[in-house]
């Protein structure tokens, strides 16, 4: 057996989704930790904490908001074993983690990593961006309007433009994060405040009756699509609480949707086109919305680093295909490391 592949788990980070990294991280080391993998992969975890300090653990069982205490000035240095590795597998989620920050600072040290480089990462990430360039590419989308930084919005032009119910939403944040359901004109100033304090360019979205699906892709020149899920829930919206079950209402993941042939086919078809639209690299994940009433299918959105905890949608798709964890984890690397040749 030859020297094992240095793999740096690189997790964390100053995001509101800064704890499920933590879990994703959690079930990528794990899956590294297997006997299918263990004789191949060395892996080492870098925790970046909430205040943007480094730290470096053996095991993932250390790793939680907060801790080890951050007094050394020492810890906001870039740890000098983050050269040592062969590749660097960021699962960091949100602002900071896929919005480009990351992917930029591993490019400048020129280090090899998982996922999408800083183009494909910043045109997902910014909802300003990714629908500029879905509706370029012919794909239908939900009706929105734009409120950059600096401008005061015209809540009766929207009002009248844009049927009820609308979202409102900061243009780059993940997991529904700062997101707003309105119902009524009542609502459009509060939800807006309730944006602005994430990300200061807002979209506000019409909403529409739907069921939601989404499909998961893998590979980078020639991409492979998962099944087709459907996404299944008792509250408003899909919030964060009812993601990650914190709080009072539930989901449920539906693996394969129970939707016709047609409608799959054509689900993942336009997964990969904009998979290749947005010269997306190793993973993501494409969010859909399939009105059933008329047929048709509006793109949501595209997530390039798409979540690895115990509840995400992501690796659910591959296992239904036989790919677990261990497999999904040792192909994704095995994706960055094949750049390098």
């Amino acid at each position: 057996m030859g020297e094992k592949i240095k793999v740096g788990l690189l997790f964390g980070g100053p995001s509101p989704e800064h704890k499920i990294s933590i879990e994703s991280a959690r079930m990528v080391f794990y899956s590294l930790k297997t006997d299918h993998n263990r004789e191949k992969y060395a892996i080492y975890p870098f925790y970046i904490s909430e205040s943007g300090y480094f730290n470096q653990f053996n095991q993932m069982r250390y790793a939680s908001p907060g801790i080890p205490p951050e007094k050394n000035v020492a810890q906001r240095a870039i740890p000098s074993s983050l050269w040592l590795m062969d590749v660097i597998f960021p699962v960091m989620h949100g602002k900071f983690g896929e919005d480009a920050t990351i992917q930029g600072f591993l490019s400048t040290l020129q280090l090899d990593f998982v996922g999408s480089d800083v183009m494909a990462s910043a045109l997902a990430m910014d909802k300003i961006g990714m629908k500029a360039l879905l509706a370029s590419g012919g794909f239908l989308i939900p009706r929105y309007k734009v409120i950059l930084r600096g401008e005061s919005p015209n809540w009766k032009e929207i009002a009248d433009t844009l049927r009820f119910p609308l979202f409102i939403k900061p243009s780059n944040s993940g997991s529904s994060i700062g997101v707003t359901k309105v119902k009524d004109a009542s609502g459009l100033e509060s939800a807006y405040r309730e944006a602005l304090k994430w990300m200061d360019r807002v979209i506000v979205e019409e909403g529409v009756s739907c069921r939601e699906l989404e499909c998961g892709v893998l590979g980078d020149t020639d991409p492979i699509v998962s099944p087709v899920g459907e996404v299944s829930y008792t509250g408003e919206f899909y919030d964060y609480a009812t993601k990650y079950g914190t709080g009072g209402a539930t989901s449920r993941l539906i693996i394969p949707a129970d939707i016709p042939v047609d409608v799959a086919e054509r689900v993942q078809r336009m997964s990969l086109e904009i998979f290749k639209l947005f010269h997306a690299r190793d993973m993501a994940r494409v969010d859909f919305f399939y009105v059933e009433r008329t047929g048709e299918v509006l793109v949501n959105e595209i997530n390039t680093v798409p979540g690895f905890t115990k509840s995400s949608m992501y690796p659910k798709l591959w296992e239904k295909l036989g790919i677990l964890n261990w497999d999904l984890s040792d192909r994704l690397i095995r994706l960055a490391l094949n750049r390098k040749k």
